[in-house]
């Protein structure tokens, strides 16, 4: 993701109370799927953005394919308790994220399937956490 479009998916994010104004993205990927509570998505449109203080995951994003609400899932690095492999398919590996829930306190279970990609990532969170894989 260029400058340009990083500071004015920033830009909206704050806009959004998704993050707060000292908060900086850092870079933001689409997600190939996701999944959570509900089940497996394909991620058409899911990204995840990494900022300084937060993993944001939501619907629409990058390049204005959409609008940022408060209907993404927000996750604090302060509160994941784990990071894993998980296998998705023959082709893709994904990220178990099992974190605190900042607004209920319960513990809760993100999955998401970057691609390729997805080992930079889970190096990136790894280390903002402080968590090493279980």
């Amino acid at each position: 993701m260029n400058d340009s479009t990083k500071k004015t998916e920033q830009e909206k994010m704050v806009q959004a109370g998704l993050i707060s104004a000292e908060d900086t993205l850092i870079d933001g990927v689409r997600v190939n799927c996701i999944e959570g509570p509900l089940g497996l998505f394909a991620a058409q449109g899911w990204w995840a953005y990494f900022t300084s203080e937060k993993l944001v995951l939501f619907m629409g994003g990058a390049l204005g394919y959409g609008k940022f609400s408060k209907k993404g899932i927000v996750i604090p690095y302060r509160n994941i308790k784990e990071i894993k492999n998980c296998p998705y398919m023959i082709f893709l590996s994904g990220i178990a994220i099992n974190y605190e829930d900042p607004e209920t306190g319960a513990l809760a279970t993100e999955k998401i399937y970057i691609g390729p990609g997805g080992g930079k990532w889970k190096s990136f969170l790894e280390e903002k956490t402080g968590v090493r894989p279980a």
